[in-house]
């Protein structure tokens, strides 16, 4: 991730030089058509109409690894913004696999609740409309987050295994937090790293496993049935940690449910 002197209106330019993703011929595969879907001005940038632009932002290495199976001419550009829809980085993602890169504004106002995360945008304008602290759903990558607000509007990707310094910057929200990350040793091991974390906070987190046979919620998404289940086991646990307000910090952990 970079977060050094970045002139966030130069990506700017960049991503107005996309293609809608809604106007580009469909794609079959599940990342396309959870972006597609979404509800973010995502584009599809053409690395070689771009050439010039990409190398004077230094960006244009992350998309020149082409490899034996996939070209990276193609990525996406998805930005990442604020509750009030100021622009302040994006995310890039190839289209035929997962290379991706992050860039951010350099900013210290941490007060001004700005997580370089993806999801912080429209849907947490009413977080504060509340007589209780509204928990936060944590999740890894962009597809779950987006599948995720399917169940619950308040839902953030650290776009890594872990949360790091987006956990300090949460508190200013809230200190409750539910965490959704995949079934996999990168998301274990970030999983005991944020639990380890809060609870030097001493804040209140539930930690919700997937059992053998999905890796993420996205997966879990393909099947309605299992779906509901999961909708109704993440409801709850919300409903738990909301109305929770007893002064003590609290770990949780409730397994998902199996294929």
């Amino acid at each position: 991730m970079s977060e050094e002197k970045v002139n966030i209106e130069e990506y700017i330019e960049l991503h107005k030089n996309g293609i809608p993703i809604r106007k580009v011929k469909p794609i079959a595969n599940q990342t396309f058509e959870v972006l597609r879907n979404c509800n973010v001005d995502v584009r599809i940038i053409d690395r070689d109409k771009n050439l010039g632009r990409l190398y004077k932002l230094s960006q244009l290495g992350t998309f020149t690894k082409d490899t034996v199976e996939h070209s990276h001419r193609y990525f996406y550009s998805i930005p990442l913004q604020t509750i009030n829809g100021t622009i302040v980085g994006f995310i890039y993602r190839t289209v035929y696999d997962k290379a991706y890169t992050t860039v951010s504004r350099s900013f210290i106002d941490i007060e001004h609740k700005v997580p370089l995360m993806f999801g912080f945008y429209e849907d947490f304008k009413n977080f504060d409309d509340s007589d209780h602290c509204r928990p936060i759903v944590v999740c890894e990558g962009l597809k779950d987050c987006i599948t995720l607000k399917k169940i619950y509007p308040y839902v953030l990707s650290n776009n890594t295994s872990h949360m790091g310094i987006n956990l300090q910057v949460l508190s200013n929200l809230t200190n409750k937090f539910i965490l959704i990350y995949d079934n996999d040793k990168a998301g274990q091991d970030g999983t005991l790293e944020d639990i380890a974390n809060a609870q030097k906070m001493k804040y209140d987190v539930i930690e919700m496993k997937f059992s053998h046979g999905y890796k993420d919620i996205t997966d879990c998404a393909e099947n309605a049935e299992q779906f509901s289940k999961i909708k109704e086991i993440l409801l709850d646990s919300i409903n738990r940690l909301e109305y929770k307000n007893d002064g003590r910090s609290y770990i949780g952990r409730t397994s998902l449910v199996k294929r």
